[in-house]
């Protein structure tokens, strides 16, 4: 799993240029694309054969207390 990171969007000039535009919305995009992998790698985790075998362990020391 990645660590926090902060993402910081370019502030938005008075007078309106193109390459400002890009700059925000390529930052936007980065900033939506990162949550969404952390999300399906998230959703994975919880479905992958090491979560199934950290339940089994959970379940198996329920039992022993």
């Amino acid at each position: 799993m990645r660590t926090a990171q902060t993402t910081v969007f370019p502030i938005a000039y008075a007078k309106y240029e193109i390459t400002n535009e890009q700059a925000m919305r390529s930052a936007a995009e980065k900033a939506i694309d990162d949550l969404r992998m952390d999300v399906v790698d998230n959703r994975d985790s919880v479905h992958s054969s090491a979560a199934l075998a950290f339940r089994r362990q959970q379940f198996l020391l329920m039992g022993a207390v």
